[in-house]
C-alpha cells in the first residue's frame, strides 16, 4: 500500500514495478525497482525528481500512515557490541549475510592481525572463516576470497558469501595493506602479551591449567594442526590488546609447549580447516584414511558412499574384484 502510494505520487502509478522487503539494516525498509520507459515508448523525466516529487511524497505518506517522521527522528546512540561480546554465528538462525557482515566488521575496526591465519583464528572463534579456495584453483589463483559460517564441528555450512559482496568489500587486497600495518601496529602490545604467556607458562603444569590462567587475562589459545594431528603453531588471541600473535613471534618454542600438551581438550584436538583459508593436502604419512574424509561435511551417508566408491571395493582400479578364467588353448590338429 505504502509503495503504491509512492509511485502513484512520484508518477510512476502506470508503470511495472517490483517491491520486496529488506532487513539487513537496524529498521526495516523496501526497494521499488521501475523503469521510466513508458508503454508508448516515451521516457518520464527523471530531472530533479529526488527534490521536487520524492521528497514531498514521502513527507505526505509519513502523516497518512502516522509514520516516524524523518526530521523529527530522534538519532539514538546504540553502543556497539565488542568482538568478544558478539555471540558465535548459527547457521540458520539469522541471515547469513548480515551476520558475517556484523562480526567481520566488529574484528576488522578494532583487532590487530597480521595475515589470513591470524584473522582466521579470531573469526573463529565465532564461527565465521575467511577461505580462499583449495591451492591452485581458480580463485585462489586469482585472489578470490569468500566467508563462511561453521558448524559446531568446525565444519563449513551453508552458502559462502564473496568478499566483494560484503559491505566495505572485505577482499584479499583489502586485507593485505591491513596485514603491513597491523604488524607494526601489535609490536606495542607484543611485550605485555609475552610476559603473560611466558610467566603462566612457567607455572603450569598441565593445557588445561595454562589455558585457564590465560582466559583469566582474556588471551585464549589456538593451535593449529597437521592432518594427523600433530602441532605446527600456537596462536593467542588476546582479546584485551585486541591482537593475535603465533608463538613464534612471543618467542615461545614449541619445545616448551610439549609437557603441557599430552591433555589438549578434545575442543581444541577439532581442527578439520587450514585456517590460512584453504583447504589442507593430505601428507604422505596419512595412509589409514582417504583424503576426501578430511574436508567438507559429511554425514554418516556420505561416508559410506565413500567407502562404496571403486577404488574401495570390488571393481575399480584397486580392488580385488573376481579373476578372470584363462582361455584354454584348444590342442593342436
Amino acid at each position: 500500500m505504502i509503495a503504491l502510494d509512492y509511485m502513484n505520487r512520484i508518477g510512476f502509478g502506470e508503470q511495472p514495478f517490483l517491491v520486496y522487503r529488506h532487513r539487513d539494516a537496524n529498521h526495516p525498509h523496501i526497494h521499488i525497482i521501475t523503469t521510466n520507459i513508458q508503454k508508448t515508448g516515451r521516457r518520464i523525466s527523471l530531472h530533479n525528481i529526488g527534490r521536487t516529487k520524492s521528497e514531498p511524497a514521502r513527507k505526505a505518506i509519513e502523516e497518512a500512515f502516522n509514520l516516524v517522521k524523518a526530521e523529527t527522528a530522534k538519532k539514538q546512540t546504540v553502543p556497539q557490541l565488542t568482538a568478544l561480546e558478539l555471540l558465535p554465528a548459527k547457521y540458520g538462525k539469522e541471515e547469513t549475510k548480515q551476520t558475517i557482515t556484523n562480526i567481520l566488521g566488529e574484528v576488522l575496526r578494532t583487532y590487530k592481525f597480521s595475515n589470513l591465519m591470524e584473522l582466521n583464528v579470531i573469526l573463529r572463534q565465532r564461527n565465521v572463516l575467511a577461505d580462499r579456495g583449495p591451492i591452485n584453483s581458480r580463485m585462489y589463483n586469482h585472489g578470490g576470497l569468500v566467508y563462511s559460517l561453521l558448524d559446531k564441528n568446525g565444519f563449513r555450512t551453508g552458502i559462502p558469501i564473496k568478499a566483494s559482496n560484503i559491505y566495505g568489500a572485505p577482499i584479499l587486497k583489502m586485507l593485505e595493506k591491513k596485514f603491513a600495518a597491523n604488524a607494526v601496529r601489535k609490536l606495542t602490545t607484543t611485550q605485555s602479551a609475552r610476559n603473560a604467556v611466558s610467566y603462566n607458562l612457567t607455572h603450569s603444569r598441565t593445557i588445561g591449567e595454562f589455558s585457564s590462567k590465560l582466559q583469566a587475562r582474556n588471551i585464549f589459545l589456538h593451535f593449529d594442526k597437521d592432518i594427523q594431528g600433530n602441532i605446527e603453531t600456537v596462536y593467542f588471541v588476546d582479546h584485551k590488546n585486541k591482537a593475535t600473535y603465533s608463538n613464534e613471534e612471543l618467542n615461545i618454542p614449541l619445545s616448551d609447549l610439549d609437557r603441557l600438551t599430552s591433555n589438549v581438550p578434545g575442543a581444541e584436538k577439532r581442527n578439520s580447516i587450514d585456517l590460512r583459508g584453504t583447504k589442507k593436502k593430505t601428507t604422505a604419512r596419512s595412509t589409514t584414511s582417504h583424503p576426501l574424509l578430511h574436508f567438507g561435511t559429511h554425514s554418516t551417508k556420505g561416508v559410506i558412499d565413500i567407502l562404496l566408491r571403486p577404488e574401495f571395493g570390488q571393481g575399480g582400479s584397486s580392488g580385488a574384484g573376481p579373476k578372470k578364467k584363462k582361455k584354454r588353448r584348444k590342442p593342436p590338429l
